[in-house]
Protein backbone atom coordinates (compact mmCIF):
# COMPACT_ATOMS: atom_id res chain seq x y z
CA UNK A 1 0.00 0.00 0.00
CA UNK A 2 1.19 3.51 -0.79
CA UNK A 3 0.37 4.47 2.79
CA UNK A 4 3.06 2.14 4.04
CA UNK A 5 5.58 2.83 1.29
CA UNK A 6 5.82 6.59 1.18
CA UNK A 7 7.25 8.92 3.77
CA UNK A 8 8.29 12.55 3.88
CA UNK A 9 12.04 12.05 3.99
CA UNK A 10 12.04 10.04 0.78
CA UNK A 11 9.85 12.39 -1.16
CA UNK A 12 10.39 15.93 0.03
CA UNK A 13 12.80 16.76 -2.79
CA UNK A 14 10.89 15.00 -5.54
CA UNK A 15 8.80 16.96 -7.98
CA UNK A 16 5.81 14.63 -7.97
CA UNK A 17 2.84 16.92 -8.22
CA UNK A 18 1.25 18.26 -11.34
CA UNK A 19 -1.64 20.69 -11.09
CA UNK A 20 -4.60 20.43 -13.43
CA UNK A 21 -6.39 23.47 -11.95
CA UNK A 22 -4.98 25.63 -14.72
CA UNK A 23 -6.74 23.46 -17.28
CA UNK A 24 -10.05 24.70 -15.93
CA UNK A 25 -9.13 28.34 -15.36
CA UNK A 26 -7.10 29.01 -18.48
CA UNK A 27 -9.50 30.25 -21.14
CA UNK A 28 -7.28 29.31 -24.03
CA UNK A 29 -6.08 25.75 -24.56
CA UNK A 30 -3.39 24.69 -26.99
CA UNK A 31 -5.97 24.17 -29.70
CA UNK A 32 -3.66 25.12 -32.59
CA UNK A 33 -0.91 22.60 -31.85
CA UNK A 34 0.09 21.14 -35.19
CA UNK A 35 -0.08 17.43 -35.85
CA UNK A 36 3.69 16.96 -35.70
CA UNK A 37 3.90 18.41 -32.18
CA UNK A 38 0.95 16.25 -31.08
CA UNK A 39 2.67 13.15 -32.44
CA UNK A 40 5.83 14.12 -30.56
CA UNK A 41 3.98 14.15 -27.25
CA UNK A 42 2.14 10.93 -28.04
CA UNK A 43 5.37 9.06 -28.72
CA UNK A 44 7.04 10.63 -25.68
CA UNK A 45 4.22 9.50 -23.42
CA UNK A 46 4.54 6.04 -24.93
CA UNK A 47 8.29 6.06 -24.25
CA UNK A 48 7.78 7.09 -20.62
CA UNK A 49 5.26 4.31 -20.06
CA UNK A 50 7.79 1.83 -21.45
CA UNK A 51 10.30 3.25 -18.94
CA UNK A 52 7.78 2.71 -16.13
CA UNK A 53 7.69 -0.94 -17.18
CA UNK A 54 11.50 -0.96 -17.55
CA UNK A 55 11.30 -1.83 -21.24
CA UNK A 56 14.17 0.42 -22.16
CA UNK A 57 14.63 -0.89 -25.71
CA UNK A 58 11.02 -0.04 -26.57
CA UNK A 59 11.33 3.32 -24.82
CA UNK A 60 14.37 4.09 -26.99
CA UNK A 61 12.43 3.31 -30.15
CA UNK A 62 9.52 5.50 -29.07
CA UNK A 63 11.81 8.43 -28.29
CA UNK A 64 13.47 8.12 -31.70
CA UNK A 65 10.03 8.13 -33.32
CA UNK A 66 9.10 11.25 -31.34
CA UNK A 67 12.28 13.04 -32.39
CA UNK A 68 11.20 12.86 -36.04
CA UNK A 69 8.35 15.26 -35.42
CA UNK A 70 9.93 18.43 -34.02
CA UNK A 71 13.12 20.16 -35.05
CA UNK A 72 14.58 20.48 -31.55
CA UNK A 73 13.48 17.61 -29.28
CA UNK A 74 13.36 18.57 -25.63
CA UNK A 75 16.51 17.88 -23.65
CA UNK A 76 14.58 16.20 -20.83
CA UNK A 77 13.75 13.50 -23.37
CA UNK A 78 17.36 13.27 -24.59
CA UNK A 79 18.39 12.81 -20.95
CA UNK A 80 15.89 10.01 -20.39
CA UNK A 81 16.98 8.40 -23.65
CA UNK A 82 20.61 8.52 -22.46
CA UNK A 83 19.52 6.61 -19.35
CA UNK A 84 17.69 4.04 -21.47
CA UNK A 85 20.85 3.52 -23.52
CA UNK A 86 22.97 3.23 -20.37
CA UNK A 87 20.70 0.54 -18.94
CA UNK A 88 21.02 -1.33 -22.24
CA UNK A 89 24.81 -0.87 -22.13
CA UNK A 90 24.76 1.10 -25.39
CA UNK A 91 27.77 3.17 -24.39
CA UNK A 92 28.34 5.11 -27.61
CA UNK A 93 24.72 6.22 -27.95
CA UNK A 94 24.59 7.12 -24.26
CA UNK A 95 27.77 9.20 -24.62
CA UNK A 96 26.40 11.06 -27.64
CA UNK A 97 23.21 12.09 -25.86
CA UNK A 98 25.12 13.20 -22.77
CA UNK A 99 27.47 15.21 -24.98
CA UNK A 100 24.46 17.04 -26.43
CA UNK A 101 23.14 17.78 -22.94
CA UNK A 102 26.46 19.33 -21.92
CA UNK A 103 26.62 21.32 -25.16
CA UNK A 104 23.33 22.86 -24.08
CA UNK A 105 24.56 23.76 -20.61
CA UNK A 106 23.46 20.82 -18.46
CA UNK A 107 25.91 20.59 -15.52
CA UNK A 108 28.28 17.67 -15.91
CA UNK A 109 28.55 17.14 -12.14
CA UNK A 110 24.83 16.24 -12.01
CA UNK A 111 25.45 13.50 -14.56
CA UNK A 112 28.52 12.15 -12.76
CA UNK A 113 26.43 11.41 -9.68
CA UNK A 114 24.26 8.90 -11.55
CA UNK A 115 25.59 5.40 -11.02
CA UNK A 116 24.46 3.91 -14.32
CA UNK A 117 26.59 6.52 -16.13
CA UNK A 118 29.67 5.20 -14.33
CA UNK A 119 31.36 3.93 -17.52
CA UNK A 120 31.00 7.21 -19.36
CA UNK A 121 34.21 9.10 -20.21
CA UNK A 122 33.42 12.26 -18.25
CA UNK A 123 37.00 13.44 -18.57
CA UNK A 124 36.46 13.84 -22.30
CA UNK A 125 33.01 15.38 -21.82
CA UNK A 126 34.46 17.93 -19.41
CA UNK A 127 36.59 19.30 -22.26
CA UNK A 128 33.53 20.55 -24.13
CA UNK A 129 33.73 24.34 -24.42
CA UNK A 130 31.72 25.06 -27.57
CA UNK A 131 28.08 25.48 -26.60
CA UNK A 132 25.23 25.29 -29.10
CA UNK A 133 23.01 27.91 -27.49
CA UNK A 134 23.29 31.70 -27.40
CA UNK A 135 25.61 32.25 -24.43
CA UNK A 136 25.00 36.01 -24.44
CA UNK A 137 21.25 35.50 -24.15
CA UNK A 138 21.68 32.97 -21.36
CA UNK A 139 24.12 35.19 -19.47
CA UNK A 140 21.67 38.09 -19.58
CA UNK A 141 18.79 35.87 -18.42
CA UNK A 142 20.86 34.48 -15.57
CA UNK A 143 21.81 37.99 -14.46
CA UNK A 144 18.10 38.78 -14.14
CA UNK A 145 17.69 35.67 -12.02
CA UNK A 146 20.48 36.74 -9.67
CA UNK A 147 18.99 40.20 -9.39
CA UNK A 148 15.57 38.68 -8.75
CA UNK A 149 16.90 36.61 -5.86
CA UNK A 150 18.81 39.49 -4.25
CA UNK A 151 16.16 40.47 -1.71
CA UNK A 152 14.16 37.25 -1.38
CA UNK A 153 15.72 36.31 1.96
CA UNK A 154 13.53 38.67 3.99
CA UNK A 155 10.47 39.21 1.81
CA UNK A 156 8.54 41.17 4.41
CA UNK A 157 11.34 43.64 5.03
CA UNK A 158 12.25 43.96 1.35
CA UNK A 159 8.74 43.91 -0.10
CA UNK A 160 8.98 47.24 -1.95
CA UNK A 161 12.37 46.39 -3.46
CA UNK A 162 11.12 42.97 -4.56
CA UNK A 163 8.08 44.47 -6.27
CA UNK A 164 10.22 46.98 -8.17
CA UNK A 165 12.76 44.34 -9.24
CA UNK A 166 10.04 41.92 -10.34
CA UNK A 167 8.47 44.64 -12.48
CA UNK A 168 11.77 45.77 -14.03
CA UNK A 169 12.81 42.17 -14.70
CA UNK A 170 9.64 41.66 -16.70
CA UNK A 171 10.48 44.69 -18.83
CA UNK A 172 14.06 43.48 -19.38
CA UNK A 173 12.87 39.94 -20.13
CA UNK A 174 10.43 41.19 -22.74
CA UNK A 175 13.20 43.25 -24.35
CA UNK A 176 15.41 40.15 -24.51
CA UNK A 177 12.62 38.10 -26.08
CA UNK A 178 12.05 40.83 -28.67
CA UNK A 179 15.77 40.88 -29.50
CA UNK A 180 16.69 37.17 -29.32
CA UNK A 181 13.39 35.31 -29.62
CA UNK A 182 11.63 32.99 -27.21
CA UNK A 183 14.04 31.56 -24.56
CA UNK A 184 13.77 28.00 -25.82
CA UNK A 185 16.39 25.36 -25.06
CA UNK A 186 17.79 25.96 -28.53
CA UNK A 187 18.32 29.62 -27.66
CA UNK A 188 19.39 29.52 -23.99
CA UNK A 189 20.23 25.89 -23.24
CA UNK A 190 18.96 23.93 -20.28
CA UNK A 191 19.24 23.71 -16.48
CA UNK A 192 19.05 20.94 -13.86
CA UNK A 193 15.51 19.49 -13.82
CA UNK A 194 14.93 21.02 -17.27
CA UNK A 195 12.85 23.81 -15.75
CA UNK A 196 13.96 26.89 -17.76
CA UNK A 197 15.17 28.29 -14.41
CA UNK A 198 15.78 31.98 -15.11
CA UNK A 199 12.81 32.46 -17.43
CA UNK A 200 10.70 30.33 -15.08
CA UNK A 201 11.29 32.38 -11.93
CA UNK A 202 10.68 35.73 -13.60
CA UNK A 203 7.38 34.55 -15.07
CA UNK A 204 6.15 33.05 -11.81
CA UNK A 205 7.20 35.99 -9.62
CA UNK A 206 5.80 38.40 -12.19
CA UNK A 207 2.48 37.92 -10.39
CA UNK A 208 3.18 39.99 -7.29
CA UNK A 209 0.12 39.04 -5.24
CA UNK A 210 -3.50 40.04 -4.81
CA UNK A 211 -2.59 43.53 -3.52
CA UNK A 212 -0.60 44.41 -6.65
CA UNK A 213 -1.34 44.39 -10.36
CA UNK A 214 0.13 41.79 -12.63
CA UNK A 215 3.07 43.13 -14.60
CA UNK A 216 2.57 41.04 -17.72
CA UNK A 217 0.44 38.05 -18.73
CA UNK A 218 2.69 35.47 -20.40
CA UNK A 219 -0.12 33.01 -21.14
CA UNK A 220 -0.40 33.89 -24.82
CA UNK A 221 3.37 33.82 -25.37
CA UNK A 222 3.65 30.42 -23.65
CA UNK A 223 0.67 28.99 -25.52
CA UNK A 224 2.17 29.97 -28.88
CA UNK A 225 5.54 28.53 -27.84
CA UNK A 226 3.88 25.18 -27.06
CA UNK A 227 2.05 25.25 -30.38
CA UNK A 228 5.39 25.75 -32.16
CA UNK A 229 7.22 23.11 -30.13
CA UNK A 230 9.52 25.68 -28.48
CA UNK A 231 8.76 24.79 -24.86
CA UNK A 232 7.78 21.60 -23.10
CA UNK A 233 4.01 21.72 -22.54
CA UNK A 234 4.44 20.49 -18.96
CA UNK A 235 6.64 23.48 -18.13
CA UNK A 236 4.35 25.87 -19.98
CA UNK A 237 1.27 24.86 -18.00
CA UNK A 238 3.16 25.29 -14.73
CA UNK A 239 4.32 28.74 -15.81
CA UNK A 240 0.85 29.83 -16.92
CA UNK A 241 -0.40 28.77 -13.51
CA UNK A 242 2.31 30.79 -11.78
CA UNK A 243 1.88 33.78 -14.05
CA UNK A 244 -1.83 33.95 -13.28
CA UNK A 245 -1.16 33.65 -9.54
CA UNK A 246 -3.94 31.14 -9.01
CA UNK A 247 -4.47 29.98 -5.43
CA UNK A 248 -3.28 26.38 -5.38
CA UNK A 249 -4.43 25.45 -1.88
CA UNK A 250 -7.42 23.42 -2.94
CA UNK A 251 -8.43 19.82 -3.54
CA UNK A 252 -7.79 19.66 -7.26
CA UNK A 253 -4.41 17.96 -7.37
CA UNK A 254 -3.54 15.00 -9.53
CA UNK A 255 -0.32 14.06 -7.76
CA UNK A 256 0.90 12.99 -4.36
CA UNK A 257 -0.02 15.29 -1.53
CA UNK A 258 0.16 15.30 2.26
CA UNK A 259 -1.55 17.42 4.90
CA UNK A 260 -0.37 18.61 8.30
CA UNK A 261 -1.67 20.89 11.07
CA UNK A 262 0.04 24.06 12.23
CA UNK A 263 1.04 24.07 15.88
CA UNK A 264 -1.27 26.57 17.68
CA UNK A 265 1.52 27.50 20.11
CA UNK A 266 4.16 27.94 17.40
CA UNK A 267 2.43 29.09 14.19
CA UNK A 268 5.55 28.70 12.06
CA UNK A 269 5.85 24.99 12.90
CA UNK A 270 3.68 22.00 12.20
CA UNK A 271 2.09 20.00 14.99
CA UNK A 272 4.16 16.98 15.99
CA UNK A 273 3.21 13.75 14.20
CA UNK A 274 0.46 15.48 12.23
CA UNK A 275 1.92 14.90 8.76
CA UNK A 276 -0.48 12.61 6.94
CA UNK A 277 0.61 9.79 4.65
CA UNK A 278 0.91 10.70 0.99
CA UNK A 279 -1.94 9.96 -1.34
CA UNK A 280 -3.84 11.02 -4.42
CA UNK A 281 -6.82 13.33 -4.25
CA UNK A 282 -10.05 11.52 -5.08
CA UNK A 283 -11.38 12.92 -8.33
CA UNK A 284 -14.79 12.32 -9.85
CA UNK A 285 -14.76 14.38 -13.07
CA UNK A 286 -12.04 12.29 -14.71
CA UNK A 287 -13.45 12.50 -18.25
CA UNK A 288 -13.56 16.30 -18.12
CA UNK A 289 -10.04 16.57 -16.75
CA UNK A 290 -8.63 14.07 -19.25
CA UNK A 291 -10.29 15.92 -22.13
CA UNK A 292 -8.72 19.21 -21.04
CA UNK A 293 -5.34 17.54 -20.56
CA UNK A 294 -5.62 16.04 -24.04
CA UNK A 295 -6.24 19.49 -25.52
CA UNK A 296 -2.90 20.56 -24.06
CA UNK A 297 -1.11 17.39 -25.27
CA UNK A 298 -0.75 16.11 -21.71
CA UNK A 299 -1.01 12.47 -20.73
CA UNK A 300 -4.10 11.01 -19.09
CA UNK A 301 -4.49 10.96 -15.32
CA UNK A 302 -4.02 7.20 -15.23
CA UNK A 303 -0.75 7.44 -17.15
CA UNK A 304 0.36 10.34 -14.97
CA UNK A 305 -0.27 8.34 -11.82
CA UNK A 306 1.87 5.46 -13.11
CA UNK A 307 4.76 7.85 -13.73
CA UNK A 308 4.45 9.47 -10.32
CA UNK A 309 4.54 6.12 -8.52
CA UNK A 310 7.47 4.95 -10.65
CA UNK A 311 9.56 8.01 -9.80
CA UNK A 312 9.28 7.39 -6.05
CA UNK A 313 12.00 4.78 -6.36
CA UNK A 314 13.46 5.73 -9.74
CA UNK A 315 14.30 9.41 -9.45
CA UNK A 316 17.20 9.25 -11.90
CA UNK A 317 14.62 9.53 -14.64
CA UNK A 318 12.96 12.90 -15.21
CA UNK A 319 9.58 11.83 -16.49
CA UNK A 320 6.92 14.40 -17.31
CA UNK A 321 5.21 13.89 -13.98
CA UNK A 322 6.85 16.87 -12.38
CA UNK A 323 5.62 20.24 -11.23
CA UNK A 324 5.62 21.34 -7.61
CA UNK A 325 5.52 18.62 -4.98
CA UNK A 326 3.06 19.81 -2.36
CA UNK A 327 2.62 19.72 1.41
CA UNK A 328 -0.45 21.59 2.60
CA UNK A 329 -0.70 22.93 6.15
CA UNK A 330 -4.08 23.61 7.77
CA UNK A 331 -5.00 25.32 11.01
CA UNK A 332 -7.74 23.13 12.45
CA UNK A 333 -8.15 19.45 13.21
CA UNK A 334 -11.55 19.54 11.52
CA UNK A 335 -10.11 20.86 8.26
CA UNK A 336 -7.27 18.37 8.53
CA UNK A 337 -9.64 15.40 8.87
CA UNK A 338 -11.74 16.62 5.95
CA UNK A 339 -8.74 16.98 3.68
CA UNK A 340 -7.08 13.72 4.68
CA UNK A 341 -10.38 11.94 4.00
CA UNK A 342 -10.12 13.26 0.43
CA UNK A 343 -6.91 11.30 -0.12
CA UNK A 344 -6.80 7.91 -1.77
CA UNK A 345 -4.09 5.59 -0.40
CA UNK A 346 -3.43 2.86 -2.88
CA UNK A 347 -0.71 0.68 -4.30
Amino acid sequence: MLKNLVNFNRLRNLNLLFLFFILILTNKTFGQVNDSVKKYYNFRNQAELFIVNKKYNLAEKSYLQAFKYIKNPFLRDKYNLALCCAYQKKKKKCYNYLQELIEYGFPIDSLQKIKVFGKVNFMKLSEIKNFKFNTEYRRKLDSLYKREQQYRGDQKENKDSIIKIDASNVRYLNQLIEKFGFPSEKNVGTYPNFNYKSFNIIVVHNFTGVKYHQNFDYSSLLTKAVERGEIDNLVAVYLILGSKGIDDINDTYTGLIAFAIYDANEPTKIKKNSMSPFGFIKLTNLDEINYKRQQMCLDSLSDLKKKILFQIDNNNFKLTASGTYKKVFVVSAEDYEKRVSSLNFEE
